[in-house]
């Protein structure tokens, strides 16, 4: 069970669950293990059931499922940062499986992945308890995607239209939201959930605070938020002068640290590989979704999205000028530093 608090009136941050399991193996495959542990048939269950998006049961000839099912792991490769590629083409036969079946990456991600209902069980507010997955503004988590794929979510709001977050009016262990989580492997230690704290209206980064909950266990989780503010004389200067954009500058009702570097790390995916990968999709666009035949091309270009140093940088020239800068600057101050000791 989880509870998170906060002190006064200020905003709940939005909390967002996902399974996780030991050496990072990720939702797509665990499903995969699971379903044919428990049921003895193959896990790509999704291609031989009629679904509300006209899901057929086409497949090639001499296709086995085996191999469909080796091609679903490449889904890991968009959201795990230190996944290694499969020494086989599985891929291919998959991704021509799920376009001869007109299924998208997104939809066969949701299918192959927990959702909400299968490990957020229980939950409370305020030590009221209420149903976790109803139609309310507030009291419900909701699917949807972050940096590490299918999650749900508690308070979160992502259409940047006019919204006013949850609020906590109380603090302590009695107090905000409460819930009781079950990962789906009884007996297996390795396996538990990660708590992504953030706030309502951004989408998940790797910047978001995380908590890891093991099985059997039981975890607090206080939240401290702080209030950043622009003072009037920033915001009366040009855009050109001030460097940083407001929600006013861009039309929008808000606009954070985190819609920009989602923004950044979206086009540039567009920009190298010509497609808009599923779980960064969060509004509507022109451009096609990438297709597992394209996660290669993700995994090439990841570096580049900040993997080593920032965000949008990357490991780039800037980069290391300033990491050689801060060496020589750094040692210039520290034998300045014996010379003053000596002569005193």
């Amino acid at each position: 069970m989880t509870k998170s608090t906060k002190r006064g009136r200020n905003c709940l941050k939005s909390p967002t669950t996902t399974k996780w399991y030991k050496y990072w193996c990720l939702a797509a495959k665990d499903t995969f293990d699971e379903y044919i542990a428990n049921t003895k048939v193959s896990g790509v269950w999704l291609l031989r059931h009629q679904h509300k998006w006209g899901c057929s049961r086409k497949l090639p000839i001499n296709t086995s499922l085996q191999e469909v099912a080796e091609g679903f792991e490449f889904l890991n490769l968009f959201t795990d940062q230190t996944w290694l590629p499969p020494n086989n083409t599985a891929y291919k036969i998959t991704d021509d499986i799920l376009r001869l079946n007109n299924i998208t990456i997104s939809e066969a991600a949701i299918q192959v992945s927990a959702g909400c209902n299968d490990f957020v069980k229980r939950c409370f507010w305020d030590g009221d308890e209420f149903p976790c997955h109803q139609n309310h503004e507030y009291l419900s988590f909701i699917p949807t995607t972050s940096y590490l794929g299918s999650c749900c979510s508690f308070n979160y709001n992502l259409r940047n239209l006019s919204y006013n977050p949850f609020s906590a009016n109380s603090f302590g262990i009695n107090s905000g939201l409460s819930l009781i989580g079950v990962e789906g492997l009884e007996h297996n230690l390795s396996a538990g959930l990660i708590i992504l704290v953030h706030h309502p209206m951004d989408f998940v980064t790797e910047a978001a605070a995380s908590v890891t909950i093991t099985s059997n266990s039981e975890s607090f989780i206080q939240i401290l938020p702080t209030v950043h503010s622009v003072s009037p004389e920033v915001l009366k200067l040009a855009q050109n002068k001030r460097d940083c954009s407001t929600s006013n500058d861009l039309g929008l009702s808000n606009y954070r640290k985190a819609a920009c570097s989602l923004s950044c790390r979206r086009d540039f995916i567009i920009e190298k590989c010509h497609c808009q990968s599923y779980h960064l999709a969060t509004e509507a666009s022109d451009h096609r979704e990438c297709k597992l035949n394209d996660s290669l091309c993700y995994m090439d270009n990841y570096a580049d999205l900040g993997g080593v140093f920032n965000l949008c940088l990357g490991l780039n020239l800037i980069s290391l000028v300033e990491f050689f800068y801060y060496i020589i600057y750094r040692f210039k101050l520290n034998l300045n530093a014996r010379i003053i000791l000596i002569d005193t």
